[in-house]
């Protein structure tokens, strides 16, 4: 297991974590948590998690979800200043660089976390889905899965079983039988006890049970009053348009993409959802894209002050199909401007890792080399170096950091070696 020192007052440069794609419940690596020269106290009661980009995605976790999907356990072990972290499924599902860091709450709005530290996920050579069903690995694990949930089939079976008995039992017992009317059933038994129960016959046979606060037989069937409901015809009538709205877009296509009602009414015909399906997007009229092939969804929605159209705000949504699948345009219609916001989209800004190796032979001295991101970033991204040969040390740092590149120096004392430098960045693209 990797132990980490991580001084949350220092930044340091760190060896990058290592794990192999698809591990799971196997890789955790030791955190221990210091304040300059002393021990970190982790605050009482204080709950963690860890954040991540990785190359399958980004998002945090502080619990692992076990084989059965259901059952979950805290990612943490903490003794003292020492956190033992285990590392999630899903943070190593693609081969890759990637980051991740540890915060630490408390219920008072108190949160520190740690400085980044480097992932490196190997990749695996050979897939699941290509070893064959006959593999040992693959019927060993099928076999155990399998017994694992006869036994508790088994086990949750016995125990609803005695359960079930029992509640047949006391029914039995309690059942005053069947009754033609309820003056009938208070005949027969003019007083009970809890859990008396019989059957009152008339249109609807019936439950009655013995209620004890009213010392009477009561009827547990209730009629609601539907008077004030809608009947299905009805509900059809009232909801059946909009239930079948996205089903206009399959049919209803649009060349100019903000022709809509700008007073808000939604039942206008150009209001329901249509698709916007083109090969060369130049013969659209107001469409965010105006080359080459174009397919989205469009939805239009109007947004009401307390006012009636005081105020009033209509977003036209556009969901890309092509070129960029999943990419979301909007544009906005102010009744109070009485004009168009202009499309953005949400997806351009999209957070991307880099990384790489650069060397350069022994000086004596510092040595400078230059880095050039393969793909430029729209801001300046932030840049980790760290050493990736045994000659290196720990002296590497970074600088001159613009969007697309910086400069990595090396203290290259020896004229006969050559000095790694690992290097990763992660930022905006453009």
């Amino acid at each position: 297991m990797q132990a980490i020192k991580l001084d949350l007052q220092q930044q340091s440069i760190m060896t990058p974590l290592k794990a192999k794609q698809n591990d799971r419940y196997s890789r955790f690596f030791k955190a221990v948590l210091v304040d300059g020269s002393a021990a970190f106290s982790i605050p009482s009661g204080a709950a963690l998690t860890v954040r991540y980009i990785a190359p399958s995605g980004s998002g945090w976790y502080d619990t692992i979800t076990e084989i059965n999907g259901t059952t979950k356990h805290s990612a943490f072990s903490i003794s003292g200043n020492e956190v033992t972290v285990e590392l999630a499924e899903a943070m190593l599902t693609k081969p890759g660089n990637g980051m991740l860091c540890l915060q630490i709450y408390t219920a008072t709005g108190y949160r520190i976390g740690t400085w980044n530290i480097p992932l490196e996920i190997e990749a695996d050579p050979l897939a699941d889905s290509t070893i064959a069903a006959s593999d040992y690995y693959n019927v060993l694990t099928a076999q155990v899965a399998q017994a694992l949930g006869y036994r508790d089939a088994a086990a949750n079976s016995a125990t609803a079983a005695a359960a079930s008995a029992a509640l047949a039992q006391q029914s039995s017992q309690q059942s005053k039988g069947w009754y033609a009317t309820a003056a009938a059933l208070r005949a027969a038994h003019p007083t009970g006890q809890n859990g008396d129960w019989a059957i009152v016959g008339g249109a609807i046979d019936t439950i009655w049970v013995w209620d004890t606060d009213t010392t009477d037989w009561k009827n547990t069937h209730q009629q609601t009053d539907m008077t004030n409901y809608y009947t299905k015809s009805q509900a059809d009538a009232a909801f059946g348009q909009a239930n079948q709205m996205p089903q206009n877009a399959l049919t209803k296509k649009v060349s100019n993409v903000l022709d809509i009602d700008t007073s808000g009414n939604m039942a206008a015909g150009n209001m329901v959802p249509a698709s916007v399906a083109t090969e060369n997007a130049a013969t659209l009229i107001n469409s965010p894209v105006s080359t080459g092939a174009f397919y989205a969804y469009r939805e239009v929605i109007v947004i009401r002050s307390e006012n009636s159209t005081l105020h009033q705000q209509i977003v036209v949504k556009l969901t890309e199909a092509y070129p960029s699948p999943g990419r979301v345009w909007v544009n906005k219609y102010s009744n109070d401007a009485g004009a168009w916001s202009g499309w953005t989209t949400v997806s351009e800004n999209q957070f991307k890792v880099q990384s790489g190796n650069v060397s350069t032979q022994g000086t004596g001295g510092w040595t400078d080399v230059q880095v050039t991101f393969p793909t430029p970033y729209k801001n300046i991204p932030a840049v980790i170096v760290t050493p990736s040969t045994q000659y290196s040390n720990e002296n590497v740092m970074v600088s001159n950091i613009s969007t697309t590149g910086c400069k990595v120096s090396v203290f290259a004392p020896s004229t006969g070696f050559s000095y790694g430098i690992y290097w990763q960045a992660i930022g905006l693209t453009q």
